[in-house]
């Protein structure tokens, strides 16, 4: 594949998957017909995953009114494309790790449509997803200004998932918040200080004593056979 059709290919992954976004309600496959296109993208990168592949698909991902990023908040309340949503995290992640400190022209959007998914979408699965691609812009932003002046916003959004009162996130969703904000103290110690007590101590001991009620109460529902 020449570099000219490759750049071609990729553009036009991201111009189908908005099409079937535009179609949505025409679809009854829409899901699985996306996801196919996502696979496609991700496999025509990674078998060429060299410094003009990259270029070329950090373009056609995050530039332009029609793009990965477009679409991803488009389709951020489409319970549809559930799937489609989780391969193109996935692929990010892959993505971000290839390109390095390439993508950092584009992390705070990135991160902001990611935080987009986190407060919009309600599939675990779909959230549990971003962590991996945010934790990874953490690591290659930690001497970024710009991503600095995030940190609160993130701290801010994640601490609200871990106490009681949220009733949108699973225990799941709720370790993956307390395992970013530990990385967050790792790699922007300074803007977390504020939070490292009592706040954030807090809502830890809350979280560990919902999950050891939790797992007591499943303890006892078992042995006495208990719904």
């Amino acid at each position: 594949m020449t570099d000219s059709s490759s750049a071609s290919n990729f553009d036009n992954y991201i111009i189908e998957l908005h099409e079937n976004l535009d179609r949505l309600r025409d679809m009854s496959d829409v899901d699985e017909q996306s996801s196919i296109i996502v696979a496609d993208l991700a496999q025509a990168y990674s078998e060429h995953p060299s410094p003009m592949q990259t270029a070329m698909c950090l373009s056609a991902l995050f530039c332009g009114q029609k793009n990965i990023l477009t679409f991803l908040r488009r389709s951020s309340s489409k319970t549809e494309l559930k799937k489609t949503k989780v391969e193109i995290l996935q692929f990010l992640k892959f993505f971000v790790e290839s390109a390095g400190v390439k993508i950092l022209p584009h992390a705070i959007e990135l991160k902001t449509v990611l935080l987009t998914i986190f407060n919009v979408d309600n599939a675990s699965d779909v959230r549990a997803t971003i962590f991996p691609v945010l934790s990874q812009l953490m690591e290659l932003s930690a001497g970024s200004s710009d991503m600095q002046n995030e940190v609160d916003k993130m701290a801010t959004i994640f601490l609200d998932q871990i106490g009681l009162q949220s009733s949108k996130a699973t225990a799941t969703i709720k370790g993956l918040c307390l395992a970013f904000l530990g990385l967050l103290c790792k790699f922007f110690p300074e803007h977390m200080k504020k939070y490292a007590d009592p706040l954030l101590l807090g809502q830890y001991l809350k979280y560990l004593h919902e999950q050891v009620r939790m797992s007591i109460s499943n303890i006892i529902n078992k042995k006495y056979h208990l719904k």
